[in-house]
């Protein structure tokens, strides 16, 4: 894009254009140089988020394997940090658990916190 605006440029210095029409196709050019900029900060963006979750990921099931073949039976500090982002409590009680892949689940009070 920027080798097309840069022959624009270098057009309009050797030959006599007319300046009307070769400012609307510099205006056109730099339009799409900045559109394609922007599109590509985004996916930039997107690489960027989606190597971070192939890190969590991969720690995540590098800490399952040091479980082995084993359930898991009592509360593990590094699995919870890295499975679970964030929990909302609800003033009926439930609760939603937000995890670091953006899964969510709610659980009812009454399955975290029988009462008798």
């Amino acid at each position: 894009m920027i080798g097309l605006i840069e022959k624009a440029v270098q057009e309009n210095a050797s030959t006599a254009l007319d300046q009307g029409e070769y400012q609307r196709r510099y205006e056109g050019l730099t339009r799409r140089y900045e559109a394609a900029n922007a599109r590509l900060a985004e996916l930039e963006g997107i690489r960027l988020e989606r190597n971070a979750k192939r890190m969590n990921i991969s720690r995540f099931l590098q800490t399952l394997v040091k479980c082995g073949d084993d359930l898991v039976t009592e509360f593990d500090e590094e699995l919870w940090y890295i499975t679970v982002d964030f929990i909302k409590v609800y003033g009926d009680g439930r609760l939603e658990v937000t995890f670091r892949d953006g899964g969510a689940v709610t659980i009812a009070q009454e399955i975290w916190s029988p009462r008798p």
